[in-house]
């Protein structure tokens, strides 16, 4: 421990983005002796414990951040804050804890607890030193602008200025901060300010002298990363700014947005009703990700659009906090850097809207993007308040205010439902304007529950919806509903439906006795019988369900089309043709879902879909899943064979397939598939393994012994998972069969064996709460990537998902 030191004075280096746009070097004081320095910290009340001065424009660096102002005689401390902190002591008093952390040496217990003192100015004074503080910058580089209200004339809007993390730094700018390093003492240096330009065309892999600094080194998370600078000719005072584009970071207080405008907006802002959601913005040429809060008041709205680069590695641990938690703190300033508002909002309903945000960034990102990121957050910046903020054609209410009271009223909303779940609509709700995947799912169960009550069948992208809820056992089970409900409205006389909807709604329950192979029912087919005497069944001429195209292309129009080939032929000539088209990147995924979903899938047909399988993408495979999950048995050899396959996506749906249908045969293949497989893939093998319960104990015992004693904490490891899942899947009740197998291997005498049954046990809390977030019943608390692969599946089969174009896909018949 120090304690005679002779000044306690200690600095960090940051880099400063300067209101005019350049870049410099500038000293950042953490703790500042005042006996020994107390120019400085005269300095420090003014302006903030920032030194350094632009050489372009001449501004001095300013920023009321928290330092600590010593006085070692005395043996006291003060932690100095500026008033806008008093709402963030308990974030800044750990931020002090850090620094402590970081100079152990230097902890003496009058440090451990300083007094709080807000003794920074609120407004900046003039400095004495500061002989040209308003010259006018040479060069700026606006980052994005803030765009005027479309009913103004046009004119130049305030630049925002933000500090980027991850700079390229070139031999100039490092020799900067070298010569800095020598001096550490000095209040200034004389630095020679990097051009933005410059900066950015330095490849930092191609040059072995480049250096990149931590984010940290740019800016802290209390740094103001954003500030307005006026541009000419300048906004009116009173002109209210509507569109803002603000700063995203990640600090340790959680998610933060700052955003600067003028008194008047921060004024309308402060007092509107704020609400906020994750966006992903795809129009704009490059995946623009964020938050966008949207103010509302006295008949005038505003938006503050904040969005990171996703492809920046920070991206993916702010987007893992939103993830977790959607708490994001929403803190305005003015042009001067001084606090206007700050407030907390938060929605736990917003958690996987996040998620699926980040997905759909990365996805987008994959497609390599005709911009970068700089010119796409140029083209929002620029664009108007109505544009951001367009509504989705088919907005959620039109279904919601539906009351789903008479078979004529769920037909309707049916019929909206269908339209707006398709992809792009529900893309835009979801990822723009903040419907919560929750909300929608909620939505979509009670449509569908009205649907089985009144006996209509929704269009084919609901199907598994139904089969995979609590409202029916199975597709047998829900046909026999739908006549008896059928039935049950035309009897009593309550049924609403014009004659061609009821006509329909008929046709519809047969064509899912056909789809699903389920026996028409004597009550349905009474409904055709020829001879009944009854005139015949009317039918709509064109369904307003998303027809099939012919050939399987996705997406239809109104040519011509030709007949389905399902309707021509089932036999050789058609495994024949889809071999070749299950070749074809733009017929596959068509082709494949034709072929699970017919009434009879051959062997031959089946090895066809698999092979094929090797080529399709993520997107694709996802969306074919649910088909061949509904397969159940009959895929199973052939999902045994992809457990070895050489893409992880393909071993993962695998095993996740396996382990949903429990076919016996699949045991083995995944107990040798667990000990040989390298990545994190082993740890869906062992869920898949517990979904078997108790019966896979026995092999598993067989594998720990017959595995190498140089190999054996390896298995104890991976066995004890799939033990773990065993119990947890058997209900984990305490008489329950799991329990008891693994409760029975503890006391053993075999170390393995005993080794992997008390670690079960052990962990069984975790292995759950890591079933629960794959599958979607919880909030992800994962530290790799957002949304994994493996939930994404869950979703794709067992939860309802934003729906991919392949479920447009429908044979309605004649």
């Amino acid at each position: 421990m120090i304690t005679d030191a002779a000044d306690w004075s200690w600095s960090t280096k940051i880099v400063y983005a300067c209101v005019c746009g350049s870049y410099f070097v500038a000293k950042r004081w953490r703790w500042i002796d005042v006996d020994k320095r107390a120019r400085e910290a005269q300095k420090a009340l003014r302006r903030g414990p920032v030194d350094g001065q632009c050489k372009d424009c001449g501004r001095f660096a300013s920023a009321r951040l928290p330092w600590v102002s010593l006085r070692p005689g005395s043996r006291s401390a003060q932690l100095i804050l500026a008033s806008s902190h008093r709402a963030e002591i308990t974030r800044v008093l750990q931020l002090h804890l850090e620094w402590l952390e970081a100079r152990t040496e230097w902890i003496v217990p009058w440090l451990l607890q300083p007094e709080l003192d807000f003794a920074m100015s609120g407004e900046e004074d003039a400095d004495e030193e500061d002989t040209n503080p308003g010259r006018q910058a040479p060069k700026a580089r606006p980052i994005a602008v803030a765009s005027a209200p479309a009913r103004e004339p046009a004119r130049r809007a305030p630049v925002v200025i933000q500090s980027p993390v991850g700079v390229k730094l070139n031999d100039e700018f490092v020799a900067a901060v070298d010569a800095l390093e020598a001096e550490p003492d000095e209040e200034s240096v004389e630095l020679e300010a990097v051009e933005v330009d410059e900066v950015d065309e330095v490849e930092l892999a191609a040059e072995d002298d480049d250096v990149e600094l931590d984010a940290a080194d740019f800016v802290e998370a209390d740094d103001v990363l954003a500030a307005v600078i006026p541009a000419e000719p300048s906004q009116e005072p009173g002109e209210l700014v509507e569109t803002v584009v603000g700063a995203l970071m990640l600090d340790a207080g959680g998610v933060r947005v700052t955003a600067a405008m003028n008194p008047h907006s921060g004024e309308f802002w402060r007092t509107a009703d704020v609400k906020m959601r994750p966006v992903l913005l795809r129009e704009y040429g490059y995946p623009l990700i964020g938050v966008r809060a949207v103010a509302e008041g006295i008949g005038q709205r505003a938006v503050v659009d904040a969005v990171v680069d996703i492809a920046e590695p920070g991206t993916e641990d702010l987007f893992l906090q939103l993830a977790r938690q959607f708490h994001v703190t929403l803190a305005l300033v003015d042009e001067r850097g001084a606090p206007i508002d700050e407030r907390i909002i938060s929605s736990d309903s917003l958690s996987r809207n996040a998620s699926m945000c980040y997905e759909g960034a990365r996805g987008m990102l994959a497609k390599q993007p005709a911009t970068d990121f700089e010119q796409a957050l140029r083209r929002l910046a620029a664009s108007e308040i109505d544009k951001r903020l367009t509504p989705a054609k088919y907005p959620v209410e039109v279904v919601d205010t539906i009351e789903l009271a008479s078979p004529a009223r769920v037909w309707e909303a049916l019929d909206f439902l269908d339209d707006l779940s398709k992809k792009e609509n529900l893309t835009h709700l979801l990822e723009v304007e903040g419907l919560s995947v929750s909300a929608y799912e909620d939505l979509r169960r009670r449509v569908l529950a009205a649907s089985v009550e009144f006996g209509l069948t929704p269009a084919t992208r609901f199907w598994r919806r139904v089969i995979g809820s609590d409202l029916v056992d199975n597709a047998e089970d829900w046909v026999g509903k739908l006549v008896a409900a059928r039935q049950r409205s035309v009897d009593s006389g309550v049924d609403d439906l014009s004659q061609v909807q009821a006509g329909e709604a008929w046709h519809r329950i047969r064509d899912l006795c056909h789809r699903k192979r389920v026996s028409e029912p004597a009550a349905l087919k009474s409904v055709f019988a020829s001879d009944s005497g009854k005139a015949p069944v009317m039918r709509m001429r064109r369904s307003t369900q998303p027809p099939v195209s012919a050939s399987g292309e996705i997406g239809g129009d109104d040519s011509p089309k030709k007949p389905s080939r399902r309707a021509q032929s089932r036999g050789g000539a058609r495994i024949r043709t889809s071999g070749v088209d299950l070749q074809n990147p733009k017929l596959r995924l068509a082709r494949a879902t034709d072929i699970l979903s017919g009434a009879m899938v051959s062997p031959q047909a089946l090895g066809l879909v698999f092979d094929a399988l090797d080529e399709f993408d993520i997107g694709e495979l996802l969306a074919i899943l649910p088909n061949l999950s509904e397969l159940g048995p009959k895929v199973v050899p052939g999902l045994i064979d992809k457990l070895a396959a050489p893409r992880r996506e393909l071993r993962q749906a695998a095993a996740i397939i396996l382990g949903l249908i429990g076919d016996r045969r699949a045991i083995e293949p995944m107990i040798r598939r667990l000990v040989e497989e390298r990545t994190s893939v082993w740890i869906d093998v062992a869920r898949a393994l517990g979904s078997s319960g108790p019966r896979v104990i026995g092999p598993l015992c067989d594998l720990l012994q017959e595995t190498p004693a140089r190999e054996r904490d390896f298995a104890v490891k991976r066995v004890a998972r799939a033990m773990a899942e065993v119990v947890i899947s058997d209900g984990d009740d305490e008489g329950g069969p799991g329990r008891v197998a693994v409760e029975a291997l503890v006391d053993v005498g075999d170390p393995a064996l005993s080794g992997s049954a008390r670690e079960a046990l052990a962990t069984l809390n975790d292995v759950r709460s890591a079933g629960e977030m794959a599958r979607g019943e919880r909030p992800l608390d994962e530290d790799t990537v957002v949304r994994g692969f493996s939930r994404l599946a869950y979703e794709a089969i067992t939860v309802p998902e934003m729906e991919v174009d392949m479920n447009d896909l429908e044979d309605i018949g004649g």
